[in-house]
This record gives structure tokens, C-alpha cells and sequence, in this order.
């Protein structure tokens, strides 16, 4: 009988009365009609509009009042029928004490294992509960989730891998455009940055040393890790990462102990981006050079290449014979510049004759300027004979100096 009441118990504990209910419907359209600005033949409409919403809402209202009228009927009811109940069960409870207390005339302490049978068969009842929704409601839950996320991980990879191989492609198009002279290669997944910041944060009260969590950053994937932690797989991180199994079973742990699962599992959202190594060569018989060890003027020109290598977009450079080989302007420069004539626009702030004159340059603007204002001196081509002048003096410094070096670099010319 005990082991019924407190059955009972845990069902009619649940008896506290229900929260509030209430209708709710998007009525604040209605607000729209109240004063409209209507045209003559339709404010009939809006008014027809306006009566329709104000029925809607006096219907929820009604509606609102008898819910809570028998929200609180009911409520008033339950907190009733759980008050009788415990009547009863108080009634019980007596009756089984008088019945011990006549059983126990020696004083053997069956009144305290009565009380202890209660909380147990309490405690068994809420347990009981506990393992019907775990069964029930949890546990699939828990697979249906886990499922889901894995669905979800599966297509983020597949969209990375799909967004890698486009990449790929881009370079290998960039690269034929390119000539040889500039090499672009993809490396693999190498900025773990975000990795390790997040790994030393979950991490962090661990005592594991910074060179270790950098090792597993840079030997293991944010959802293999975290894979094999659902797994409980110490040993195949340790074999990915050639980390001893101390330091995984410790990083492990400290997640579990510490409640920082979620963030564990977050970290298989990270994206750790590809590198991208630039390469440059002056002569095809040379070798490629890294882009990190060569001089700034071979870095603009490495740039550059890029840059003019494909797209349709207007293209502006400031004054790109301050960092450019001179000859290279004129052996690379122009001719890929005469080569993409009609196809893009280019717009070059320059003193380069090379730009100018041998690229055949179809619009230019000379400037001059004090200390606060540029003013535009001329608009045309070279054609124009006040644009040729002009194009001789800021190029070439004016006819005077343009001769000189005519004279003096004509035997090479020669």
C-alpha cells in the first residue's frame, strides 16, 4: 500500500495549476486604417478593413476571458482534488505509524526504516519517471539529434571541399593567364589560429602547456578531434598528433568535468582557410622564387601581374613605375596592356612614357596642382598637338632634355 501511495504521490505533486493562457493574433494591421489617407473610391475599403479587425479582436478578447475564466476554474479545481489527496494520504500515514508503532513494541527502530521505505520508494518512483522519459523522449531524441548534426557536419564538409576545388580551379586559371612569370599554388588547410584560440580557451584550468595544444591544432582537424572524442578514441588522436596519451585523456576529461561539451562541439564549425603561396620568376629558364623573399619592386611586379591577369572590373594604379623595373614596364607592361586593349578599362596615375606613349594610351589628362589644389590642364591623345606637348614636357621633361638623351643613347640605339 505504501509503495502505491507514493506512485500517487509523484503524480498528484504535479497538480500546481497551469500558466496563464491567451489568444494572440496580428490585429495591429488594423491600426493601418484608422485614418487613412485614402483615395476617395476607397476609403469605403478601409473602413470595411478597419470593422473586420476590430471583429477579429473583440473575438480574441472574448476568447482571452473565457480561457482565463476557465484557466481558473480548473486551476482552483486541481489545487482542490491535490489537497484531498493529501488528506488522504495524511489519513494513511497515520494509520501505518499507529500500525509500527503497536508492531514495534520493543523499540527496534522500525519507525526510522519506515521512514527511510518512504524516501526510498519516493526516490525509486522519481527514478522510475526519470528512466521512462530517458527511454522515451532522450534517448531518441539524442539520436535523432546526433544524426541530424552529423547531416549537417557531412554537408559542411562537402560545401568546403566544393568551395577548395573551385578555388583550385581559379588558380589554375589565373596561373595559364599569368604566363609562367607569376605561379600561384594552394596549400592545405594551414591558418589554425581560431583553433587554437578556441582549444586554449576550452582548455584553459587544464595545465596543459601551449607547445601541446599547438601540436594538436597543427596535426589533428577541429571535427576529427572532436569525433573522436564522442568516440572516446584517445588512441587514434594520439597517433594523428604523435601527443602522449596523458595529455588527450587530460584534455579530455577537463572538458567533461568542466561542462564545456557545447563548446567542444562548436569547434567542428571552425573554418580553418587555405593558404595560398605566390611565386615569381624574371626568365623562364629561372627558378620560382617565394613572394616573401623577394625585393619590393619584384613584389609590386608579382602583384601586378596578378592583377592584370584576368577580371572586368575598372582597374586604378597609382604610379607604378615608383616600385617597377623600368625595362620590365616596357617588355611586360605594355604589351599585356596592348594585348587587353577594348577588353578592360585601366587607369594609370603615371610619369611613364612606357604607359603612355608605348601602351598607345587612348585618354589622357594632364594635371597640375599648388600646394592645395589639382587643376586638369588638357583632356585627349596624342593626336591633339597641345596634348603632345604637353605629354612631352611632364613625361620627358620638355624637348630640351628629351634631345639630350637622344644624342647621348643614340649610339646604343644604333
Amino acid at each position: 500500500m505504501q509503495a502505491n501511495w507514493s506512485t500517487e504521490k509523484a503524480l498528484f505533486d504535479q497538480l500546481v495549476g497551469h500558466p496563464e493562457l491567451k489568444l494572440t493574433a496580428p490585429t495591429e494591421s488594423g491600426d493601418k486604417f484608422g485614418d487613412p489617407a485614402a483615395v476617395v473610391d476607397n476609403q469605403g475599403l478601409y473602413a470595411r478593413a478597419q470593422a473586420a479587425y476590430a471583429q477579429l479582436c473583440e473575438a480574441i478578447n472574448a476568447a482571452n476571458t473565457q480561457l482565463s475564466q476557465v484557466l481558473l476554474a480548473v486551476n482552483k479545481e486541481l489545487a482542490a482534488i491535490r489537497q484531498e489527496w493529501l488528506e488522504r494520504y495524511q489519513q494513511f500515514d497515520n494509520q501505518l505509524a499507529e500500525a509500527v508503532s503497536r508492531i514495534d513494541v520493543d523499540n527496534k527502530g522500525l519507525a526510522a526504516l519506515r521512514t527511510r521505505l518512504v524516501e526510498l520508494q519516493t526516490e525509486k518512483v522519481q527514478l522510475h519517471a526519470q528512466l521512462t522519459q530517458m527511454n522515451h523522449e532522450l534517448l531518441p531524441n539524442r539520436a535523432a539529434t546526433t544524426t541530424y548534426r552529423e547531416e549537417l557536419i557531412a554537408e559542411l564538409l562537402e560545401t568546403r571541399k566544393t568551395r577548395r576545388q573551385q578555388r583550385d580551379n581559379r588558380i589554375k586559371a589565373l596561373n595559364k593567364l599569368m604566363g609562367g612569370i607569376v605561379r600561384i599554388k594552394m596549400l592545405p588547410e594551414n591558418d589554425d589560429s581560431a583553433y587554437l584560440s578556441n582549444l586554449s580557451a576550452i582548455a584553459k584550468g587544464s595545465r596543459l602547456r601551449a607547445p601541446i595544444l599547438q601540436q594538436i591544432c597543427n596535426k589533428s582537424t577541429p571535427v576529427k578531434l572532436v569525433r573522436s572524442f564522442l568516440a572516446g578514441d584517445i588512441d587514434g588522436v594520439c597517433a594523428a598528433t604523435d601527443v602522449e596519451r596523458k595529455h588527450i585523456e587530460t584534455l579530455f576529461e577537463h572538458v567533461i568535468e568542466k561542462g564545456t561539451i557545447e563548446d567542444f562541439l562548436q569547434l567542428q564549425t571552425l573554418d580553418l582557410h587555405d593558404g595560398l603561396a605566390v611565386e615569381f620568376r624574371k626568365h623562364s629558364n629561372d627558378d620560382y622564387v617565394p613572394i616573401e623573399r623577394l625585393a619590393h619592386g619584384q613584389k609590386c611586379t608579382a602583384i601586378l601581374i596578378i592583377a592584370l591577369a584576368d577580371g572586368d572590373a575598372p582597374l586604378i594604379i597609382d604610379q607604378p613605375e615608383d616600385a617597377l623595373h623600368a625595362p620590365w614596364i616596357e617588355e611586360y607592361l605594355v604589351a599585356k596592356l596592348r594585348d587587353l586593349r577594348g577588353s578592360r578599362q585601366y587607369l594609370f596615375a603615371t610619369r611613364s612614357p612606357g604607359l603612355v606613349v608605348s601602351a598607345d594610351a587612348e585618354m589622357i589628362i594632364t594635371m597640375t596642382s599648388d600646394a592645395k589644389n589639382g587643376v586638369v590642364e588638357a583632356t585627349g591623345s596624342l593626336e591633339r598637338h597641345d596634348l603632345n606637348v604637353l605629354a612631352l614636357y611632364h613625361l620627358e621633361g620638355g624637348p630640351v632634355p628629351f634631345k639630350r638623351r637622344t644624342i647621348k643613347l643614340g649610339s646604343s640605339m644604333n
